[in-house]
């Protein structure tokens, strides 16, 4: 089903340049160099908003910038984008609407009001549901933001992250791969009315490269995750071996998190009134309520340094 819908994505993403670029062929072949990525390949599959968020963004542009202008693709790609992250559907809306007003291209058209409209209604469109979700889940925007800052370790200026991650700039690699496309093509077509084999033999080895590299850092990357998602389970072996069996209370940092689902219990901060069943621990103290508690280092795990703490 992931693999499903990111390829659903994909489609959507990339089909509003074909009314764009002269040649219909890079559209697709933009999708290729895109969708072979590691990063892309990685992040798509996965839990992660951030190849949806560079769909949004693609189909977004692109309905912009088309000579007759898609206002429900413009509005729709940035709802998504919105939906996904409020800052990032933001990050998306200001250089179009900076493109809209200033870029003689689109401003002459007539349709400068019609560009605008649909930007702002895509960003409303994709952050009332967020907001919305806010007031009824989280009991308000800024309880919402407060635990999305608990989960990543706080947030900086502007429902900013505190550090970078490659699946950042998913959207930035979407859209250069329009225009990598259309040169990757005009190179081809050179090769072939001049019957140039160095340079056809240079581009294949070139590309051939290119997604031998990408193959290998998608697989170094998705070994990485799946030895160290291994420690949940082994984690999990260790409270089970001392008597930590659901319904039970993990308690610890936002690392216990995914180690609470896999051992079926919940999770709290590290706070002596929730009386946690076990305290595990990662290269570090257990509170100070829990000092005279049995420690149990968890053997053979990826990331090392793994405790378990239980109350004798």
């Amino acid at each position: 089903m992931a693999l499903l819908l990111a390829g659903g994505a994909l489609w959507l993403g990339f089909r509003p340049w074909l009314r764009i670029l002269h040649r219909p062929a890079a559209v697709w072949v933009a999708a290729g160099l895109y969708g072979s990525l590691w990063i892309t390949l990685f992040y798509a599959g996965s839990a992660m908003p951030n190849h949806y968020s560079a769909m949004g963004a693609t189909a977004a542009v692109g309905c912009l910038l088309a000579p007759r202008p898609r206002y429900a693709g413009v509005a729709a790609g940035l709802a998504v984008v919105t939906l996904m992250r409020p800052n990032d559907g933001v990050a998306v809306a200001v250089p179009l609407l900076m493109a809209a007003v200033l870029m003689p291209v689109l401003r002459d058209h007539g349709r400068l009001r019609g560009r605008l409209s649909a930007v702002v209604a895509g960003l409303v469109a994709g952050a009332l549901p967020w907001v919305v979700e806010a007031e009824v889940r989280f009991g308000g925007v800024r309880n919402r933001l407060a635990e999305a800052g608990d989960v990543q370790g706080g947030l900086g200026a502007a429902f900013l992250v505190p550090y970078a991650a490659p699946r950042f700039l998913l959207p930035a690699y979407a859209l250069l791969a329009l225009p990598a496309a259309v040169g990757l093509l005009a190179v081809i077509h050179r090769a072939r009315t001049r019957r140039s084999l160095p340079t056809a033999a240079v581009l294949a080895l070139a590309l051939l490269g290119h997604w031998g590299l990408q193959a290998d850092l998608v697989h170094t990357h998705a070994s990485i995750q799946q030895r160290a998602r291994g420690d949940w389970v082994r984690i999990a072996s260790v409270l089970r071996e001392h008597g930590v069996h659901p319904p039970c209370v993990l308690a610890g940092n936002r690392s216990t998190i995914p180690i609470a689902h896999t051992a079926g219990c919940t999770v709290t901060e590290t706070d002596p009134s929730a009386h946690p069943s076990a305290v595990v621990l990662r290269e570090g103290k257990p509170p100070r309520w829990a000092r005279d508690w049995q420690r149990f280092p968890v053997p053979d795990t990826y990331n090392p340094g793994w405790t378990v703490v239980v109350p004798r």
